[in-house]
């Protein structure tokens, strides 16, 4: 995500008017910078093991073909026998080879199972809790009271103490430097995420206690740009969607008309 991030064309523009490149740099470079520690640890690690795995394994196949040797030159047993003994053993090694792959695949695929299990868990925890009421009509009246929210895995506040009203036909900008907080307010407003603390209520109806798909019903995206391919591919609508500095109810300025700078 964070190369395409970085290079794709179609968000190139948005990269650029909101200085995000170096940044996306940067977190790349130290994103791939652990993967390569990790993956030379593993490796050598591996590397290691195996180099001690064969060298047992030399050590204890050469003892057994020593000893059989040494029985059928003695004579202790039959040419015959030590034939069979001779098909005997690789056949035996041969199974323990892979017994040992198989048990090794296992345990390959349970990290995979273990990595999914934790990122399960944490998809529950991030998971937005909603209601059951119904949002059937688009609001009036958009209350915000004192409104606090904290992205999951980061100590500082992303909004804090934000109180605020909209009334349906009022035009709003939100302004202020890249990381102030304005399209996480707009999420926030909108219903696409909900509060770490406070309340966002549409008509009286706390968003925290509808049901999220009547929310969003009530809710449009107008993309920064439109273009050949339009904001209707999913790359295209993804893009619009990271930048895009509001996202507003269908009740609000139709489409085309002009804005009332206030």
């Amino acid at each position: 995500m964070l190369r395409w991030y970085a290079t794709d064309p179609d968000v190139a523009a948005e990269a650029r008017t909101g200085t995000v490149a170096p940044y996306l740099t940067r977190i790349y470079r130290q994103v791939s910078e652990r993967m390569e520690s990790a993956l030379l640890v593993t490796v050598h690690k591996g590397l290691r093991l195996i180099l001690a795995g064969e060298a047992l394994a030399g050590i204890a196949l050469a003892g057994t073909w020593a000893a059989l040797a040494w029985l059928a030159y003695s004579g202790s047993i039959a040419p015959a026998a030590a034939g069979t003994a001779v098909m005997a053993i690789r056949t035996i090694n041969g199974a323990l080879v892979r017994t040992v792959q198989t048990g090794t695949d296992v345990f390959r695929q349970g990290l995979y199972l273990d990595d999914w299990a934790a990122f399960l868990d944490d998809c529950r925890e991030q998971q937005n809790r909603r209601g059951t009421l119904t949002v059937k009509e688009p609001p009036a009246v958009i209350a915000c009271r004192d409104v606090t929210y904290t992205y999951p895995g980061t100590g500082a506040a992303a909004l804090d103490g934000i109180t605020l009203e909209l009334r349906r036909g009022e035009t709003l900008a939100l302004v202020g430097e890249n990381g102030s907080g304005k399209t996480t307010l707009t999420r926030i407003l909108t219903g696409l995420s909900l509060p770490t603390s406070g309340s966002i209520r549409w008509d009286g109806i706390d968003l925290a206690d509808a049901q999220a798909d009547s929310v969003w019903e009530h809710v449009a995206l107008v993309p920064p740009r439109n273009g050949p391919t339009g904001p209707s591919t999913p790359a295209r609508t993804s893009a619009s969607a990271a930048s895009c500095p509001a996202a507003t109810p269908r009740s609000g300025r139709p489409p085309g008309a002009p804005a009332r700078p206030r």
